[in-house]
Parts: C-alpha cells; sequence; structure tokens
C-alpha cells in the first residue's frame, strides 16, 4: 500500500471557500435552531420522569405535586437558540399565571447568573445528575409541557416560540 503523497497541496480556490462553507453551514445551522423548536414526539403521552428539585430561591419544586401545566425547559448560557428563545418562555410563564409555570433547568451551575440578564424570570433549577437523562435531552434547547396529571404533552428540540408553547398549552390543559 502506498503511503499518502505528503506533497499534496490543495488548489487555491478550496482554501479560499473553505471557510466560507463553513460559516455558511454554521449560520445555517443556528439559523435553524432558532427558527423554532421542532416537536420531538420524545415521552409525549408518557408519564414524566421524576423531577425534584432545589430552585435558586431556596424552594423545593416537585413535579408530581404541582397543579396545572409545568412547562420544563432545559438550556444552558452558552447556547445560542437557549437565550433566543428565553423572552417567549419568560411571556409564557407571565401568561400562565395560576394555571401552571415554566420551570428552567440549568444544566451547568455557571448558567445560573446568567439567567436573569436573559430575563428568566420564572423559577429556576441546577439539572441533578441523571434529570437529563431521565428525560432523553440529547440536544439543548429541550422543552417538555407536562400536564396536570405528569403526562407529558408535547416536547420539542430547539428554540421554541411562545405561540408554539400556547399551542401546546391549551392541549394540555
Amino acid at each position: 500500500m502506498n503511503a499518502p503523497d505528503s506533497n499534496f497541496a490543495a488548489p487555491a480556490w478550496l482554501k479560499s471557500a473553505l471557510p466560507w462553507l463553513v460559516a455558511s453551514g454554521l449560520l445555517f445551522g443556528i439559523a435553524h435552531a432558532i427558527s423554532g423548536g421542532e416537536r420531538s414526539g420524545h415521552l409525549v403521552g408518557e408519564a414524566a420522569p421524576d423531577l425534584s428539585v432545589q430552585l435558586t430561591s431556596g424552594e423545593q419544586f416537585d413535579l408530581s405535586a404541582q397543579s396545572g401545566v409545568t412547562v420544563v425547559n432545559f438550556w444552558a448560557r452558552w447556547c445560542p437558540p437557549c437565550r433566543a428563545e428565553a423572552g417567549d418562555l419568560m411571556r409564557t410563564h407571565e401568561a400562565l399565571g395560576g394555571r401552571g409555570r415554566v420551570l428552567g433547568i440549568a444544566m451547568e451551575g455557571r448558567d445560573i447568573p446568567a439567567a436573569a440578564g436573559l430575563g428568566m424570570h420564572y423559577p429556576i433549577a441546577l439539572a441533578t445528575p441523571g434529570l437529563p437523562d431521565a428525560f432523553g435531552v440529547s440536544m439543548l434547547p429541550s422543552t417538555f409541557v407536562v400536564d396536570a396529571h405528569g403526562v407529558v404533552q408535547a416536547s420539542f428540540v430547539g428554540a421554541v416560540t411562545e405561540s408554539q408553547l400556547r399551542e401546546a398549552i391549551a392541549l394540555a390543559e
């Protein structure tokens, strides 16, 4: 077997085009993620995994003890789509009023201080070991709409919009 030619040089056009191709691909991926979450179907119709966390306020939050709809959102400060959807989540939390809540699950402790700066003035907790896996979170953001009976009625991967949440909440109520 012949060894690779160590004298190979990429054509000049490829060298100049490569950074643009990579940047275009990244921008397309970010734009797609920010443009609206895709329904994932993950866990829909199933009981939500056990979720018991300590909120940044110091209170204990237990999903099984909640009445009304709970929107569970897994996020991180370094995730552009997570940052983009924060306003939609806040407006959804305000619109729910006494009918439910949004719960932000920060993936890292360093995410917590960023929440207020992103306008996340709803309950926030740090993900406990195994919690993202229990919900099958493989990409951020991931959002789950859970009804008052603890059943997942909708799930999204990517930035979710206020209108998508409004529609999912209507089904969950």
